[in-house]
């Protein structure tokens, strides 16, 4: 290969390390202001309630996880509400649906919605970084889309599935855990030494794993990219996956969780 040609591929490949070392600048809870902002506009109000994103109903992958789901009615705490899109599909599965997000504007759409389709519905603006008690108890607990994903670090993540496992209705309750999934997520090990590396000179993310990443340069994102990683995660919350959904193709995974036998 001609040298001019070799290094303009080293200077991309380069370009393409530096943009991924944004991540690693910031501390968790700047990561979690800094996708916030991509959202606090009129552009992405407008955006999340579409009549037709709102009309689509469940995706494919969300209908199987509703399939594979034991629980069939109760209370269902809808994380990540939105403009109220899986509002009116969980409502005729048999569930009285609550919604939680951080954006009052997306939760008045929401609530308008549902009274629109004379739908019981209640909207809690709440943060999952930082959530306070819930109105519980919850027969099932629902993430929407990725929004699992967009928690920053591992030990976050499972804070927070412990802090919603207290609110379940019993040991029968059960959570619809959605993330998002990339197989070539894991990266170069080289390049996480690197990323860890400047994390901890930053004092940004010191707590660093291969996967973490600015999806679209607009928000934090987890992509996991292990199966075993993914149960590991959940099994130190306290809980047992009863079904494991790894897409062939797309980037929506999902698992319906249990809380383990020894929290029973």
């Amino acid at each position: 290969m001609n040298i001019r040609i070799r290094l303009a591929r080293g200077l991309i490949r380069a370009g393409d390390f530096i943009r991924s070392l944004a991540v690693v600048v910031m501390r968790p809870t700047d990561l979690v202001a800094f996708s916030r902002q991509a959202y606090e506009n009129a552009a992405s109000i407008t955006e999340w309630t579409q009549p037709e994103l709102l009309n689509a109903g469940l995706r494919a992958d969300e209908q199987a996880l509703l399939d594979r789901l034991p629980v069939r009615k109760g209370r269902l705490l809808l994380l990540g509400a939105g403009g109220g899109r899986e509002i009116s599909p969980l409502a005729r599965a048999g569930f009285t649906v609550v919604g939680l997000d951080f954006a009052p504007s997306l939760l008045a759409e929401a609530e308008r919605l549902a009274r629109a389709r004379n739908l019981p519905f209640r909207g809690i603006v709440a943060d999952l970084n930082n959530l306070g008690d819930l109105p519980g108890p919850f027969d099932v607990m629902w993430f929407s889309s990725g929004l699992y994903s967009v928690v920053p670090t591992r030990r976050q993540r499972v804070a927070l599935l412990r802090k919603l496992a207290s609110s379940l209705a019993s040991s029968d309750g059960r959570i619809v855990c959605q993330f998002h999934w990339d197989p070539a997520g894991g990266g170069s090990p080289t390049a996480d030494r690197l990323r860890r590396w400047v994390g901890r000179l930053t004092g940004g993310l010191t707590a660093y794993e291969p996967g973490d990443t600015l999806w679209g340069g607009r928000e934090y994102l987890h992509r996991f990219f292990s199966a075993a990683t993914i149960n590991a995660e959940f099994r130190s919350a306290g809980f047992e996956v009863e079904w494991l959904h790894i897409p062939e193709e797309g980037v929506w995974g999902g698992a319906v969780l249990r809380a383990a036998p020894e929290r029973r």
